[in-house]
């Protein structure tokens, strides 16, 4: 698990950012990428609140696909 890369991946996924932070305007592709790479990072960890985190993620994004 490297803490640097998940910092900077963790910015574009705005669930795991802090209920303070200001929301940013994300591209897409971009939010993918940065699921799939925490999603790399964190393989084999059985981290419980990264696995529930990117899950709802990737629901968000299909819910996000079907209609637009």
């Amino acid at each position: 698990m490297d803490v640097g890369t998940t910092k900077l991946l963790s910015i574009h996924i705005s669930a795991l950012l802090p209920p303070t932070s200001t929301e940013l305007d994300v591209p897409h592709i971009v939010k993918v990428a940065a699921i799939l790479g925490i999603g790399l990072v964190y393989q084999g960890t059985a981290h419980r609140h990264i696995a529930e985190v990117l899950l709802s993620e990737i629901g968000q994004l299909c819910h996000f696909h079907l209609y637009y």
